[in-house]
């Protein structure tokens, strides 16, 4: 008896459109940029922080968010999501700040800025006290004699000075009247007269030099 072997296959279902992988997507990410860094020096402090350069080269940034990502806990933003705000109440150290932008796809980029915080600087230094300036001056009346002594006032502080000396003076600066003032650095006004006059001479005194060689004559 002979046999007949018939031999089936099953037919699939046709996929000439069918597709091996979806279409991709051709758009392209947003581009953050959360501005230049910045350094300021307390008692500033406060900045403000600007995402304005942020773009998407081929749709719109729908949001911004700018969160704190290091440094001290001290600060405070005072809009999150504001393409352009201030941070104030910032302290001494070193502060980033992230900026996120998100484009109307919803895909998001990121930018950091860092804001450096000073300290306050130190006060300038006092001027130190002067050393004794000398003053030096001598005393003549009318006919070229020399009293025996005079005054010298400078800064509402006066002294008496003197003087020894009759027809020829005093020979240089170092050999006359001296008179020694505690004088802070700059040009002080010096008032001088004689012990019987109330005549006085005016003039100024810049500290630095040695003294002043003065020639009062009433």
């Amino acid at each position: 008896m002979g046999c007949i072997l018939f031999i089936s296959c099953k037919k699939e279902k046709s996929c000439d459109n069918c597709i091996s992988n979806p279409p991709t997507t051709n758009n392209k990410p947003p581009i953050a940029s959360a501005g230049p860094d910045q350094i300021i020096t307390l008692p500033i402090n406060s900045v403000e922080v600007n995402g304005i350069e942020s773009s998407d080269p081929d749709g719109t940034i729908v949001s911004y968010l700018w969160t704190k990502i290091y440094g001290p806990d001290t600060f405070n933003i005072v809009n999150v999501s504001a393409v352009k705000t201030v941070i104030n109440d910032l302290v001494k150290g070193s502060n980033q700040f992230e900026l996120t932008v998100k484009d109307n796809t919803g895909i998001f980029a990121k930018d950091t800025v860092q804001i450096t915080v000073n300290p306050t600087p130190p006060p300038p230094p006092p001027h130190p006290p002067a050393s004794g300036n000398s003053v030096s001056f001598w005393i003549l009346n009318a006919d070229d004699n020399y009293y025996g002594s005079g005054y010298i006032s400078i800064n509402n502080e006066t002294k008496v000075a003197n003087c020894s000396w009759l027809d020829t003076g005093p020979p240089n600066c170092n050999d006359a009247c001296k008179v020694n003032f505690k004088l802070t650095p700059g040009t002080h006004t010096w008032k001088a007269w004689t012990t019987n006059s109330t005549d006085t001479v005016k003039g100024t005194v810049t500290i630095g030099q040695s003294c002043i060689l003065q020639k009062i004559e009433l």
